[in-house]
């Protein structure tokens, strides 16, 4: 073969390979297989914690709660991993193009998302700290993300969030304080909103609107 057929059997392997990539890339793509609304969001999430589906980075647990059994292959076809990130994908109705669940992790959800405002937040919206975020030159400690349920009080000092809390090991319901940032008192926690949230059927702002 000639210097040149080589040279354009090279390109068209490479080309070949590229467009592998970008299928790829497409299939994984985080979507919400319809709309989803934020009562949905917050009623999935609310499943989890009826179920006190249990903390873990490598389980894995369908909607309902119910963990995904081990002796199963690519557990993760089946089901939403169960940390705090696993966790809000679920709320959120995340899959793959094929449709099956997708579990973003927190330095990847934000790709989904766009940052907002304190005075934006609505229920079904997210606080988020993703685990590769530097500041002050320094990473993180850990990322963290939950789902935001409505505020407590008028005054917004208070919200009530739903996440996957590996200190009280499983899905719960907490009131948080407002904080410096966000959630507890750390630096680096700030509220999102997801972009494949539908915005119909929008709900109140804080407890009592």
């Amino acid at each position: 073969m000639s210097h040149r057929g080589t040279s354009h059997h090279a390109t068209a392997l490479r080309l070949l390979v590229l467009c592998f990539m970008c299928l790829v890339a497409l299939c994984a793509w985080p979507h919400a297989a319809s709309a989803i609304t934020r009562a949905e969001v917050l009623a999935r999430g609310e499943r989890w914690i009826a179920a006190k589906t249990p903390y873990s980075q490598s389980r894995f647990a369908l909607v309902d709660g119910s963990l995904v059994a081990t002796n199963i292959a690519n557990p993760s076809r089946f089901g939403y991993r169960t940390d705090c990130s696993g966790f809000v994908s679920m709320s959120l109705g995340l899959t793959d193009r094929a449709g099956r669940p997708l579990s973003l992790s927190t330095a990847t959800l934000d790709d989904v998302m766009r940052r907002i405002t304190k005075d934006e937040l609505l229920p079904g919206d997210v606080i988020l700290r993703p685990n590769n975020l530097v500041i002050d030159g320094k990473r993180v400690a850990y990322g963290h993300a939950v789902i935001f349920a409505g505020w407590v009080d008028a005054a917004r000092t208070r919200y009530v969030a739903y996440h996957q809390s590996s200190g009280q090991r499983g899905a719960v319901r907490n009131e948080v304080s407002w904080g410096v940032s966000g959630f507890w008192s750390e630096k680096g926690f700030a509220p999102y909103r997801c972009m494949l949230v539908s915005e119909r059927g929008k709900i109140g702002t804080a407890s009592g609107e």
